[in-house]
């Protein structure tokens, strides 16, 4: 068995999966291939640290050992799908010298992101606009699963920040940093985690993690759940991918909520994000 040493604990629809997907390329870093949610639902938590140091079993080798899971970042409400308050804390006690990495999305694009992937993984019927789902009368849909709340991002890092000292963190904003400079980016996490910076990343321009089904297929999908995986697999050979879209009075809606939460988070951080649409 391995101890972890990293995380990978958000943003959610951020890039992590792209992050973890090249992370586990370096020869001195092992990733499982799935998230395994385990500091943030009590079925896995339950299971103990012995199960959970058993799923880094094949990391022979690899000097650092980590795992993403973008929800952890959530630390301390409840969700949908069993996800538990108290993330932060559980990880501090278990496992104190962790190192922490997190991507941070411009709240707003974040949001209507996540409010897509509802639609577009059966959660919630296509039937259903963005604009209902994200500040309509479908809200209450989106809210178990922090659709909004994910985007505050001051108040889950101060929960982090009361257990992990600042050298454990590393925070990164999505579009200035990953987005503009992917290399420079997985390079500053090698420096993080204390591995080579000198690897060349040839997967860094492939996008990881695409939707691709029609609304029809989509349709399908989450009225017959059991035959989801068979419906995508013939709905994208031969159908348009649906991008539920959102009106600009929701996106300025959206603005003008997060506008506080943004200002607290850049002066904890002491730095901006240029690249985010202005509130």
């Amino acid at each position: 068995m391995s101890r972890p040493t990293f995380l990978i604990i958000g943003a959610q629809k951020a890039g992590t999966t792209w992050l973890a997907h090249n992370l586990a390329e370096h020869p001195q870093i092992h990733l499982p291939a799935e998230e395994l949610h385990f500091f943030d639902k009590a079925d896995r938590f339950a299971r103990g640290q012995t199960w959970y140091e058993r799923q880094f079993a094949p990391a022979t080798g690899a000097c650092r050992v980590g795992e993403k899971t973008p929800d952890y970042l959530w630390s301390e409400d409840s969700g949908a799908e069993g996800h538990t308050p108290g993330i932060a804390a559980r990880i501090h006690a278990m496992y104190p010298d962790m190192k922490l990495i997190c991507i941070l999305r411009d709240p707003v694009t974040r949001a209507v992101s996540a409010a897509r992937h509802l639609i577009q993984t059966g959660r919630v019927s296509p039937a259903i606009s963005l604009d209902a789902l994200l500040v309509g009368e479908a809200a209450g849909l989106a809210e178990p699963h922090g659709v909004l709340d994910q985007g505050f991002y001051a108040r889950h890092l101060r929960e982090y920040q009361r257990y992990f000292s600042p050298e454990q963190l590393c925070i990164v904003f999505y579009e200035d940093d990953l987005q503009a400079n992917p290399l420079a980016t997985l390079q500053q996490m090698c420096t993080f985690l204390a591995v080579d910076a000198d690897h060349a990343f040839a997967d860094r321009a492939r996008r990881i993690n695409a939707h691709a089904t029609s609304r029809l297929g989509l349709s399908l999908g989450h009225a017959l759940p059991a035959l989801r995986p068979w419906i995508r697999a013939v709905d994208r050979r031969w159908r348009r991918p649906y991008r539920p879209p959102v009106s600009a009075a929701t996106v300025a809606h959206l603005r003008a909520v997060y506008a506080p939460a943004n200002a607290e988070l850049f002066a904890m951080l002491g730095r901006s994000a240029t690249r985010w649409q202005p509130t």
